[in-house]
């Protein structure tokens, strides 16, 4: 006989444990597949996310990113978190940085076009980026265009990409490097 809890459980501290390990077993689960497989609403869910985040000592915690429950390591224990994972301060380079905020504020974007915003060849950053599961590729995209991941936001700090600071009047909108793009493939 199995031991499995009832998903519709009253106790609001058991809400948090199910939530917890649900998301413990998955790395991260849709906000609407959770709350469907423990069968409540997804408002009580992202309620009691919420009420746990404020909760007191807790090393890790589940947030809501992009639409996703994710596990994160409270900030006061991410620098202990990194280095026993053996990844102490592995920082991004400058041009993985600069690839990175081209991804991010012009996704889905194709390794021709990080390049060509950066003005120099970007294919090593890139598969840096890939390899940190920073961005992934869009499926089915012709050519392989690049996204964020939800690693990204949960690193950034961010719930959404939509939280990302507004960029600078001089900065090309992805359409305009698209434009752009088209343009200067018509001149050739």
């Amino acid at each position: 006989m199995t031991d499995e809890r009832a998903p519709g459980a009253a106790d609001p501290a058991e809400l948090g444990a199910a939530i917890e390990a649900v998301v413990g077993a998955c790395g991260s689960v849709a906000i609407g597949e959770l709350a469907e497989l423990l069968e409540r609403d997804v408002a009580e869910i992202e309620a009691q996310i919420a009420a746990a985040e404020a909760a007191p000592a807790r090393g890790v915690r589940v947030r809501v990113r992009d639409g996703f429950a994710v596990f994160e390591v409270v900030p006061e224990y991410a620098a202990l978190a990194r280095r026993a994972l053996g990844v102490a301060d592995r920082r991004l380079s400058r041009a993985a940085l600069e690839a990175l905020a081209v991804v991010a504020y012009l996704q889905p974007v194709t390794r021709a076009q990080v390049s060509e915003v950066r003005g120099v060849v970007s294919d090593g950053v890139v598969r840096t980026l890939l390899e940190r599961g920073l961005i992934e590729e869009v499926p089915s995209s012709d050519p392989v265009a690049f996204r964020t991941t939800t690693a990204f936001l949960v690193r950034a700090g961010l719930g959404s990409i939509e939280e990302l600071p507004p960029l600078g009047r001089y900065v090309p909108s992805a359409a305009e490097v698209a434009e752009l793009e088209t343009e200067v493939r018509g001149q050739s």
